[in-house]
């Protein structure tokens, strides 16, 4: 690797550190502050029970194909 190309390389690795920070400092701001904690979580709980909510109406819908 030529010195250009660490150079271009080292620069392209402090704008995606500062990007990063930026990022950080809106969602603080949106979030009163704070980074939000447990919002995978929330979001994996969520959709699980989304999906247990459609396998019994799927469920519900054979059940009544085959009493026709």
């Amino acid at each position: 690797m030529t010195g250009s190309e660490a150079a271009l390389k080292e620069e392209r690795r402090q704008r995606a550190l500062e990007a990063a920070e930026n990022l950080r400092t809106m969602i603080r701001a949106a979030n009163g502050g704070m980074l939000p904690t447990g919002v995978v979580d929330a979001l994996i709980a969520e959709r699980r029970a989304e999906a247990a909510r459609e396998a019994a109406e799927f469920a519900a819908s054979q059940t009544n194909k085959n009493n026709e």
